[in-house]
């Protein structure tokens, strides 16, 4: 009767294991309850008496306790198979589900990128373009966040003018210009032919 509940129990743990993770602690849990019962099955079987009633009970034992190590051998691989695959499928989906990283203005301003005001003439452009762009590599933004995040530090005159571009062409367009394309526009508002011109007649003349 005990090795019958010992069996039960047995049962019972096998199939609770099938929701663990950690596939490899389980399965030898597993295999040393199974190594038990077996063993208390057999010890029971072995303590036998001269007596014809224990004798018998003995011979059951016996059968009985094959009978749970033949159910316990058939069991045991389906178990741990499905052990190692249920928690292979959720190492994947757990890969699968964690979301990417976002990244936010907040940690954009966090390096200090320079405003620009679109004021302070070409000399002024320059040295924000140079500025802007080791901001955005010191920060790690993602090159289809370039152009959001560099807008987003444009004040007064420069403020004004991407507003109107945003409107003009539509956020989704305006947003999805890249970082060169961005530098061309701000090129022809802030910096047009006759100011580069001039820019390059005092360079000659330094």
């Amino acid at each position: 009767m005990l090795l019958a509940v010992y069996s039960l129990i047995a049962i019972a743990l096998l199939k609770r294991v099938r929701t663990l993770n950690d596939r490899f602690l389980y399965s030898d849990c597993l295999m040393c309850f199974c190594a038990s019962v077996l063993l208390r099955a057999y010890t029971m079987s072995s303590s036998g008496s001269l007596h014809s009633r224990t004798v018998r009970r003995n011979q059951k034992d016996k059968r009985l306790a094959a009978l749970v190590a033949k159910q316990i051998a058939k069991v045991i691989p389906r178990i741990v198979s499905d052990l190692h695959e249920n928690t292979s499928k959720s190492s994947e989906e757990s890969r699968t589900d964690s979301p990417k990283p976002v990244f936010s203005f907040k940690q954009f301003k966090a390096c200090g990128p320079k405003e620009f005001t679109g004021k302070d003439g070409p000399t002024a452009l320059f040295q924000w373009f140079d500025s802007i762009e080791v901001t955005l590599r010191q920060s790690g933004c993602p090159d289809d966040l370039r152009t959001l995040n560099a807008t987003g530090v444009f004040q007064s005159r420069a403020l004004d003018w991407w507003m109107a571009e945003r409107n003009k062409r539509g956020n989704d367009v305006a947003y999805g210009l890249t970082c060169d394309e961005l530098k061309n526009v701000m090129l022809e508002e802030f910096c047009p032919p006759h100011e580069r011109q001039k820019l390059e007649d005092e360079f000659w003349h330094f």
